[in-house]
């Protein structure tokens, strides 16, 4: 797509709130598209991080996929100046600005450490106006160093192959715990 002259890569993954196979393949589909786009020159300005502003708590495995972005993404500012968290669904008639507002707290919270790195908070209002305004400080954004994208690239490799392990575990585990029931 195309803003302005600018040529603009949008990439959508899945939810993670399915299940951890699912966040294994997600995980897995982000860290080969980031290797493709490194390879091929591509800058990256930015990940937008989208979720429900009508979901009252974090669900399945959101939670945990927020610690996974986060380690992904390092400790530093470096990367995560560059994630906008933009908050959904505000166009939704049951979305009163005080019930987003109180929800929008909770978010804040639970996103404090990436919002003390300088990563931004959106609302995103279901119309191109908002989105465009999203996408317009994404673009503002410097590119991301090749060494930040580079170490991005392999962290999520490895976070890739702990997250199998992981669900490879919790696999024989309960493949035991179903063999010493019977």
């Amino acid at each position: 797509m195309r803003f302005g002259r600018t040529k603009v890569l949008l990439i959508d993954t899945p939810g993670y709130d399915k299940t951890t196979a699912l966040e294994n393949i997600v995980s897995s589909g982000i860290s080969k598209i980031l290797a493709q786009q490194y390879q091929r020159g591509v800058s990256l300005r930015g990940i937008i991080y989208l979720h429900r502003i009508t979901e009252s708590h974090i669900i399945g495995n959101a939670s945990s996929i927020l610690k996974v972005f986060r380690s992904i993404c390092g400790p530093g500012d470096t990367l995560l100046q560059n994630v906008i968290l933009a908050t959904t669904r505000w166009q939704l008639k049951q979305v009163t600005e005080e019930k987003g507002a109180a929800q929008e707290g909770t978010l804040r919270n639970l996103w404090g450490q990436m919002l003390d790195h300088k990563s931004t908070l959106w609302r995103y209002y279901g119309d191109r106006a908002s989105g465009l305004t999203i996408l317009s400080r994404i673009l503002a954004n410097d590119d991301v160093p090749r060494e930040t994208r580079a170490e991005l690239i392999e962290k999520g490799m490895v976070l890739e192959r702990k997250l199998c392990l992981k669900s490879q575990i919790g696999k024989l585990q309960r493949e035991l715990a179903a063999l010493s029931s019977n």
